[in-house]
Formats: structure tokens, C-alpha cells, sequence
């Protein structure tokens, strides 16, 4: 904020690209055609999915690491802190390099989906495990649960490190969807399209 009061630089003489100098429609005309576009209404719903089901599931890891470590608050608070480092530099990475990526968008988006998608399947595994061995542990009379609920025990940087990989998958598929997502609705206005899928993404959210 303080660098845009010292230095504003005027509108530059020339546009960035041919399309910037094509109009948009407006608000409610942009969300009418968004309503018949079928294949953005494609690529929006997988990214109100991907992004409304991860937004869901990060606000109750603590709840999900509560039987495998004592202080599961702390534990998901450091996941989500290098988890959203690592998601904001993996989307930079990405978003730099997307002039290269050509005709592989497609393809980049889909492998970090499935891996994504991977990840939290493998995640669900681990903690059902975690969990059964605690409750077999208390059933059997151990005082403490089990011994694989302790934090520093050997393993216990998977709970670390799967999560905060799946941050860093999603956050690089960002950039991508957005492009996509402005290229597919395209002369629609960039604010309107990127206003509804980030709508969805609290849909399927509280879905």
C-alpha cells in the first residue's frame, strides 16, 4: 500500500495484449452467458470441488489429529502455516512458468488433481490406522493410548509432510484454473467469472 502512494505509474501507452483492448460485458449480462457456458461451468465445478472440499477439511485437521497427537491444535497450525508458504510458492512457480506449459494446462491440471487427490486418500489411511491402534491400545488398558500418539515418535513427520504436499499441489493448480477459467468465459469480465468460481469454492464448501 505504501509503495503504490510514493510511486503509481501512469496507464501505459500501450496494452499488454490484443484482447486487453476488447471490451467486456458488463455484470449481468456476464452472468447470463456464464449460465450457458458448458464448458466453463466444467472447469468451474472441478475447481469448486478441489478447493470447496480442501477448504472443508483444513478447518477440522485438528479434529482429525486429535487422537494421534496431544496437541493436535498446534500440530494442524504449523501444517496450515508452511502448508499455505508452500501453496503460495508452488502457484508463483507455476503461474511464471505457464507461458511454457503450452498445450499441457490440460495435463499439469489433471496429474496435480489426481496426486491431490492421492495424497488425501493416503492422509485418510494413516489416521484410520493411527486410530485404531489408540483405541486397541486403550481397550487393551494402556494409561496413555498408544505409543504412536506421542508427536515425536518416528513417523510422525508423514502427518507433516502429506498435508503440506497437498497444500502445494492445489495451490499450483490456482494459477492454472484461473487462466483457464478467464480464457474459457473470455469477452466475459475477468472479475465476474473469477467472482462466481471463487463462490462455488464456498458452496461446495458447506456442502
Amino acid at each position: 500500500v505504501v509503495a503504490v502512494f510514493v510511486y503509481f505509474p501512469n496507464r501505459p501507452p500501450n496494452a499488454p495484449s490484443v484482447t486487453a483492448t476488447i471490451a467486456r460485458t458488463d455484470f449481468s449480462q456476464g452472468v447470463k452467458d456464464l449460465f450457458r457456458h458448458r464448458n466453463w461451468w466444467l472447469l468451474a465445478t472441478s475447481y469448486g470441488v478441489m478447493t470447496g472440499i480442501s477448504s472443508a477439511w483444513s478447518s477440522i485437521l485438528a479434529l482429525d489429529l486429535q487422537p494421534i497427537f496431544y496437541d493436535s491444535d498446534a500440530v494442524a497450525a504449523i501444517i496450515g502455516l508452511w502448508g499455505g508458504i508452500a501453496g503460495q510458492v508452488t502457484g508463483v512457480l507455476l503461474s511464471m512458468s505457464s507461458d511454457f506449459l503450452g498445450g499441457r494446462k490440460r495435463a499439469m491440471l489433471i496429474g496435480l488433481s489426481g496426486l491431490s487427490v492421492a495424497l488425501i486418500a493416503y492422509f485418510t489411511i494413516l489416521c484410520e490406522r493411527r486410530h485404531d491402534a489408540a483405541h486397541s491400545s486403550e481397550s487393551g488398558g494402556s494409561d496413555l493410548g498408544s505409543a504412536s500418539s506421542d508427536p515425536d515418535d518416528g513417523a510422525s513427520w508423514v502427518f507433516y509432510a502429506v498435508p503440506i504436499a497437498l497444500f502445494a499441489c492445489q495451490g499450483a493448480c490456482f494459477p492454472i484454473f484461473y487462466e483457464m477459467g478467464v480464457e474459457t468465459a473470455f469477452p466475459i469480465a475477468e472479475g465476474t467469472s473469477m467472482g462466481v468460481l471463487t463462490f462455488l469454492t464456498n458452496i461446495f464448501s458447506l456442502i
